[in-house]
């Protein structure tokens, strides 16, 4: 692993709950280089890595070094931190990265081969996805089931809506229930479900969902 930091150097608040829960998380950060006193991207073998801080975007105004008990929460160059948002570094510059905790890379190094069905592996992944993201809107649509013998399924012919599109910090907890309730049984009529997605992108009616 050539990019990494102490977990005591994490200052992105947000990354916290994703990071003891599902063991990642996925956003903007950067590394306060305390060389050039500039946040800059995550770098690999560096001399100083192991002392510089590390903040996220998602952290804007809300946390800083000190477990946001001080004023000054926005990252800034020259700083590390400032009271003013006006002073903040361009996050837009910043580059979104996957970070993982250390008990998780263990496991992965060290677990052993389990069998597990396409529905339990869809499902774990996609809530795994959904518990290290923020700042991103997210839908689910499912399948129709037209060997179920439900008339409302066969009539379907495709793919339905079954959560609309929302930030994902919001509807969240709805997701993953969602996910977790998902079965396997039935088609993957794909033409027929992409095109569902594309009429609720453009705003239109619904016609195979």
């Amino acid at each position: 692993m050539d990019r990494w930091f102490l977990a005591v150097n994490n200052h992105c608040d947000w990354s916290t709950k994703p990071l003891d829960t599902v063991g990642l998380a996925t956003t903007t950060f950067a590394a306060y280089n305390v060389g050039t006193s500039r946040w800059e991207d995550l770098k690999k073998e560096e001399p100083w890595k192991s002392s510089y801080f590390v903040e996220c975007e998602n952290d804007s105004g809300v946390h800083g070094q000190f477990g946001g008990s001080l004023p000054d929460k926005y990252a800034m160059d020259g700083g590390p931190w400032s009271k003013f948002a006006v002073d903040e570094t361009d996050w837009g510059q910043r580059k979104s990265y996957t970070i993982f905790s250390a008990n998780y890379l263990n496991w992965l190094d060290s677990k052993v081969s389990q069998f597990s069905s396409r529905i339990a592996i869809l499902r774990d992944v996609t809530n795994q996805i959904l518990n290290s993201v923020s700042g991103v809107n997210v839908g689910l649509m499912r399948f129709s089931n037209n060997h179920s013998g439900d008339p409302f399924e066969t009539r379907a012919q495709g793919g339905m809506i079954i959560h609309e599109m929302v930030d994902i910090d919001a509807g969240r907890a709805s997701l993953v229930s969602i996910v977790d309730s998902l079965v396997a049984d039935g088609f993957t009529p794909l033409s027929e479900t992409l095109y569902e997605a594309g009429l609720y992108f453009q705003g239109k009616p619904v016609d195979f969902g």
